[in-house]
């Protein structure tokens, strides 16, 4: 093996450096995302027990499917009180259910407004 070199172990050690400060903006990118589901989720996320980017990785995935999924929940809740609402209020045969669907309905805008912030 030949011996290295003073400005081959300067390459390695800029590389290296070049590897650390790239790891570095991954991370913060990663934390930066953390802080936007944490916001806009409305959930308390774990801190990794050991910081590694699988583990952080891994909390986000299952926090944005939870969060992304408790939203599409209500909006769906929401559409079909409206719907609801909407044919008792319009079809004289279902006054009397007129105030149990305004009441579904102000119940999912609610808590639609609440995920929306």
């Amino acid at each position: 093996m030949p011996p290295v070199s003073v400005k081959d172990f300067q390459e390695l050690l800029e590389r290296l450096e070049a590897s650390r400060q790239s790891r570095l903006r991954a991370w913060d990118a990663l934390q930066r995302l953390r802080a936007v589901l944490a916001e806009h989720g409305r959930r308390d996320l774990p801190q990794p027990a050991r910081k590694t980017f699988e583990r952080e990785g891994q909390i986000l995935e299952i926090n944005l499917k939870e969060a992304l999924e408790d939203r599409n929940r209500a909006l769906r809740d929401l559409c079909k009180a409206v719907r609801r609402f909407q044919t008792a209020l319009l079809d004289d045969s279902k006054a009397e259910q007129r105030h149990t669907a305004q009441q579904a309905m102000l119940k999912a805008l609610s808590r639609a407004e609440d995920l929306a912030g």
